[in-house]
């Protein structure tokens, strides 16, 4: 019976080796993406090395569903895990338990982790606490205020100023919330850029600024086509658009002459195409350079009216053609 139990021993203490021996290639293999190759390694281990924390947690992180990859993680964390596996593995587990729900028990795990946390998946941390915690508490300030001083113009701080932008913005706070806008419009990533803008051009609106909202309608459709809310900011311009047509004057003032703005580009060829596509309606086009905000664009306008009902019938008409809101404006140049 000794020697059975002692065969069983060494047999569990070199599965345990061999599989800790492959674990660190494996973990390489799944954080470069090559997920089919590390499958087929993991499978590969000896049997009894399943048992293996180490085993258990790159099972975890091959796993589809988010719940079973949650309870893997769970048995890893409770086994004899490697100890430079274990701040991932709880980081992982914190993240699936919010994409499934955080509980007050999670939250508790994921700010005691928080403590001994650095770099940034201290800022994942961060922004996840603030994510799931009542935004009209200190404590959901605290942490966007923290995750915003200590990773400065990191992804993660991005989001932090975000977050307090919509806080500022419900608050009725417009100013505040246009500059925090402000810092991150220009971020390197696109989704975070694009809510910045779509915020500042719902607060124009509310304001009052319909030419405002419109030029950042503008370069949210040259630069982010599929921004969430581009579809509120058509609507809403499109219905201002039309009050306004019913009440402007109509009289011809001499020396005054209108044009209809068809959109402003950072990028000038995608100014010239447009320029070209709203030609086919038998109009001219030409390109006007603006400055706004220190950066310079390009303005498409086309035709030249004398009145503005003239140009009101002629925007209608291209607004149906295209799905598009324009503006009538007043020649300048």
């Amino acid at each position: 019976m000794k020697k059975i139990i002692c065969v069983l021993f060494l047999g569990l203490f070199v599965a345990g080796v061999y599989g800790g021996d492959k674990a660190p290639d494996i973990y390489n293999l799944i954080n470069r993406g090559q997920l089919r190759e590390a499958e087929q390694k993991l499978q590969n281990l000896p049997t009894a090395a399943g048992r293996d924390g180490n085993h258990l947690f790159l099972t975890a992180l091959l796993e589809r569903d988010a719940r079973q990859a949650a309870e893997l993680l769970k048995a890893a964390l409770a086994s004899n895990l490697d100890d430079r596996y274990r701040n991932d593995a709880e980081r992982r587990l914190v993240c699936i338990e919010e994409a499934v729900g955080m509980t007050a028990n999670s939250k508790r795990q994921a700010y005691d982790l928080l403590m001994r946390t650095v770099g940034e998946p201290r800022a994942a941390l961060l922004a996840t606490l603030a994510a799931n915690t009542d935004p009209s508490t200190q404590e959901h300030k605290r942490y966007l205020y923290t995750l915003i001083e200590e990773h400065d113009n990191a992804y993660f701080a991005q989001y932090g100023r975000l977050a307090r932008a919509y806080q500022e913005y419900r608050a009725g706070h417009y100013e505040s919330a246009v500059t925090l806008c402000r810092q991150i419009n220009g971020a390197k990533n696109d989704d975070l850029s694009a809510a910045a803008l779509v915020l500042i051009s719902r607060i124009a609106l509310e304001r009052g600024e319909e030419t405002r909202a419109l030029l950042n309608y503008n370069i949210i459709r040259e630069k982010y086509p599929y921004a969430i809310g581009e579809d509120f900011l058509l609507g809403a311009l499109k219905r201002i658009s039309s009050e306004q047509s019913g009440e402007e004057s109509r009289e011809v003032i001499e020396g005054i002459s209108y044009s209809i703005q068809i959109g402003v580009y950072s990028v000038k060829d995608n100014a010239e195409s447009m320029k070209d596509r709203i030609e086919k309606y038998g109009l001219k086009g030409r390109l006007v350079r603006r400055s706004i905000s220190g950066n310079t664009y390009h303005v498409v306008l086309a035709g030249m009216f004398k009145t503005m009902e003239e140009a009101e019938n002629m925007r209608r008409r291209l607004e149906s053609g295209e799905g598009e809101v324009f503006k009538v404006v007043v020649n300048d140049d």
